[in-house]
C-alpha cells in the first residue's frame, strides 16, 4: 500500500473513529437495543475504509449500519433537510455547507483529500507532476 493510500486510510479511519466514539458515549445508540440502527452518508472517495470500520463496529457493538456512498453534493440536500443521515463523512467544502444550513451539531476534522498522481510500477515514463501530463503522446486513462 503506498504511503499516501496509507495515509487516507489512516485520516478516514480517525475520522470514523472519532464520530463513532462520540455516538457511542452519549449513549444515541446502546449495545443490544432492540432495531438499533445507524445511517452513514459517506463520499464515494471514502468506500475502502468506511466499509472495513464499519465491519468492525457492527462486530463489536451488535448496532446495524447502513451505509450510502454517493457524492457528497448528491447527500447534502438529505443532510440539510435533517431527513436522513447520523453520521455524514464529507470533504471541505461540504461540511461549511452543512454547518452554514445548522444541519450538524459538531464536526471534527482528522485529515484531508487531495489529488496524487499514480503511475506504473518502476515510473517507466518519468512522470513527476500534473505538467509532465502534457507531453506531446502521453495517454492518460
Amino acid at each position: 500500500m503506498s504511503r499516501i493510500k496509507k495515509y487516507l486510510y489512516v485520516s478516514v479511519s480517525l475520522i470514523i473513529v472519532v464520530i463513532l466514539g462520540i455516538v457511542a458515549i452519549q449513549h444515541v445508540y446502546s449495545p443490544g437495543k432492540t432495531g438499533a440502527k445507524l445511517t452513514v452518508l459517506c463520499g464515494g472517495s471514502f468506500k475502502y475504509p468506511v466499509e472495513k470500520l464499519v465491519e468492525a463496529f457492527e462486530k463489536e457493538t451488535g448496532i446495524d449500519v447502513e451505509i450510502s456512498f454517493g457524492g457528497c453534493e448528491d447527500h447534502l440536500p438529505h443532510v440539510k433537510m435533517h431527513n436522513v443521515g447520523d453520521i455524514y463523512i464529507a470533504h471541505t467544502p461540504y461540511m461549511k455547507y452543512t454547518e452554514d444550513a445548522q444541519a450538524l451539531s459538531r464536526w471534527v476534522q482528522v485529515g484531508y483529500v487531495r489529488p496524487v498522481l499514480v503511475v506504473k510500477k518502476g515510473n517507466p515514463l518519468y512522470l513527476k507532476g500534473i505538467q509532465d501530463l502534457t507531453r506531446p503522446g502521453l495517454k492518460v486513462a
